[in-house]
C-alpha cells in the first residue's frame, strides 16, 4: 500500500507515460520484410499486455530480420531502458532508430522525434503536429492523456481515452486507464465497472486482474483482491519466475495485500519474490519502503530503521519511514532532522518531481500534533483529504488533531470519509475506538475494536497497535462487569 501512497499523485501516470508508443497503429510501418512486420505486430500486442519480455524477443527478431526498421529500433530502445542493466544497449536502438527516421512516413518520423526530443517544446511541437495531422489515431490522444493525468486534469484525461475508445472500442488499455482515473476521484463503482470491461475484452490477459486487484486493495476487500492478484499469476505463470515490470508488481501487491490483513509473514515473501523479479533499478527504493513497512507496522521499529539504513538513497518516502519510526521510539532529535534534511534547498530540488514536498508538509502536521499545535496540524493534515490513499494513511493524525482541538465532529466527518473509500480501514476503527473511548462513549468504542480486531482476524503476530486495542476491549469489558 505505501508503493503509491507516497510515490503517486495520479495512478499509473508513469505507465501511461511509456506504453503510449506501443499501440494500435491503421496504417502499416516502413519495412521491406513481411516477416519482420509480423514480429512487431507481435511485440505490440505483448508490450499491450506488459509482457516485457516476450516483447522483447519478437522486436529483436524485428530488427533482425530488417536492420532498417525504424519503429522496432524505437520500441527496442524504450524496452531496454526500462531495465537499468541495459540502459546502454537501449540508448543503442534510439541512436539508430533517429538515424532511420528520414527514411521512414511523415507520422512514424514524428513519433520517432517525439520520444526522443529533450525539451517539452520539442514534446508539444511534434504531438501538436500528431494531433493536427493524424487524428484518427491513437498515438496523440494516449500521450494527451498521459499528460492531462500528471497534471490532475481527470476531465482532459477522460476525454483522450475515451477518444481513444472511439477510434478503437476495443482497445482495452484505454478502460484500465479509466479505471486508474476513476478510482483517482473516488468514483469506485465507475473504476470497477471500467476493469470489468478491461477484463472481458481481454480475457487472457494478467494485467487486468492486477489492475482490479490494486482497487480491491484500496477499498478494502483484501480477500477479494489476493484472488485477483493469483489469478494474474495463474493466467500468465511466467510472472512466477521471469522478471518484469508487471511480474515485480503482482507480487508488491500481494505483499500489500497480505500487510492489510496484518499477515506479516506472507507479505515479507511476496515482497522478496517481487524483489527477485525486479526488472527495474528505480523500483528498489519501494521495495525498501515496503519492507520497512511491514517492520514498522508489525511494531519492530528498530527492524526498520535498519533496513532503512542499510542504502544510501536519499529518496523522499525512506526518509518518511525513518521519521515515523523516530517517532515511535521516541527519538525527536531524528525526526526534526528528517524534516530538515527534506527541508534543504538542494534536495527540493532533487526530489521535487518525487512527491518531497507533499511528504514534508505530512511531516509538519505530524511535528505541530507532537507539540500539541492542534490548529497549526489541521489544516496541513487536511489537504491529504484529497487524495484516497493518502486520507486513508492520514487519518488517524487528522482525527486526533481535530478532536484535541474540540472539534468532535470534525473527526466523526474525516473519520467517515476514510470510512467511506475503505470499510476495512484499520486504521479509522482504530482512531475511532481511541476518540469513543476518550469521550466514554463505550458501546461505540466496542464496536469499533471489534472491527479493527476482525481486519486483522487472521494476523501472526500481536503488534503494539492490537495489544492497545484489545487493553480497550477488557477496559471496556471490566467496565460492563462493574456497572453490573
Amino acid at each position: 500500500m505505501l508503493k503509491k501512497l507516497i510515490t503517486v499523485l495520479v495512478i499509473a501516470s508513469a505507465l501511461a507515460g511509456v506504453w503510449y508508443l506501443f499501440l494500435y497503429h491503421p496504417k502499416s510501418v516502413t519495412t521491406r520484410s513481411g516477416a519482420a512486420y509480423q514480429e512487431y505486430l507481435l511485440g505490440k500486442e505483448a508490450v499491450n499486455k506488459l509482457y516485457n519480455n516476450e516483447a522483447l524477443t519478437h522486436f529483436k527478431k524485428a530488427v533482425s530480420l530488417d536492420s532498417n526498421f525504424a519503429m522496432a529500433c524505437l520500441y527496442l530502445g524504450k524496452l531496454y531502458q526500462m531495465n537499468t542493466a541495459q540502459k546502454n544497449l537501449g540508448e543503442k536502438y534510439l541512436k539508430r532508430a533517429k538515424a532511420l527516421a528520414p527514411n521512414v512516413s511523415q507520422r512514424e518520423r514524428w513519433i520517432i522525434y517525439l520520444n526522443l526530443a529533450k525539451t517539452q517544446k520539442e514534446q508539444n511541437a511534434y504531438l501538436d503536429s500528431l494531433l493536427q495531422k493524424y487524428d484518427n489515431t491513437i498515438e496523440p490522444h494516449w500521450r494527451e492523456a498521459a499528460i492531462a493525468m500528471k497534471k490532475r486534469d481527470f476531465k482532459k484525461a477522460e476525454q483522450e481515452y475515451k477518444r481513444i475508445l472511439k477510434i478503437n472500442p476495443n482497445y482495452a488499455m484505454a478502460y484500465n486507464m479509466l479505471g486508474y482515473l476513476a478510482s483517482q476521484q473516488g468514483h469506485t463503482d465507475e473504476a470497477i465497472e471500467y476493469f470489468k470491461k478491461y477484463i472481458f475484452i481481454a480475457p487472457d490477459e494478467a494485467n487486468p486482474h492486477d489492475s482490479l486487484g490494486e482497487l480491491l486493495l484500496l477499498i478494502g476487500r483484501y480477500d477479494e483482491a489476493i484472488k485477483e492478484f493469483k489469478e494474474a499469476l495463474r493466467i500468465r505463470p511466467e510472472l512466477t519466475k521471469e522478471p518484469s515490470f508487471l511480474a515485480e508488481g503482482v507480487h508488491f501487491h500481494l505483499a500489500e495485500a497480505y500487510l492489510s490483513e496484518g499477515r506479516f509473514k506472507k507479505s515479507l515473501d511476496y515482497l522478496a519474490k517481487a524483489e527477485r523479479l525486479r526488472s527495474r533499478g528505480d523500483l528498489s527504493v519501494q521495495v525498501t519502503a515496503l519492507k520497512a513497512y511491514i517492520f514498522y507496522q508489525s511494531g519492530k521499529y528498530r527492524e526498520s530503521l535498519a533496513i532503512l539504513a542499510q542504502g544510501k538513497d536519499r529518496a523522499p518516502d525512506l526518509i518518511f519511514l525513518k521519521a515515523l519510526n523516530a517517532v515511535k521510539l521516541h527519538r525527536l532529535q531524528l525526526f526534526k532532522s528528517c524534516i530538515q534534511e527534506l527541508e534543504a534547498k538542494s534536495y527540493q530540488k532533487e526530489m521535487k518531481s518525487k512527491g518531497a514536498e507533499l511528504i514534508l508538509d505530512y511531516l509538519r502536521g505530524k511535528e505541530a500534533l507532537l507539540d500539541h499545535n492542534y490548529s497549526k496540524a489541521i489544516p496541513l493534515l487536511k489537504q491529504f483529504q484529497k487524495f484516497p490513499k493518502f486520507s486513508l494513511f492520514a487519518i488517524r493524525d487528522l482525527a486526533w488533531a481535530y478532536y484535541k482541538n474540540n472539534e468532535a465532529d470534525s473527526a466523526d466527518a474525516a473519520i467517515q470519509q476514510a470510512l467511506k473509500i475503505n470499510p476495512n480501514s484499520a486504521d479509522a476503527y482504530f482512531i475511532l475506538a481511541k476518540i469513543n473511548f476518550d469521550r466514554k462513549r463505550y458501546p461505540e468504542a466496542q464496536k469499533a475494536i471489534e472491527h479493527y480486531l476482525n481486519v486483522y482476524k487472521d494476523r501472526d503476530r500481536e503488534t503494539p497497535d492490537s495489544r492497545e486495542m484489545t487493553a480497550l476491549l477488557n477496559r471496556i469489558r471490566a467496565k460492563k462487569i462493574k456497572n453490573n
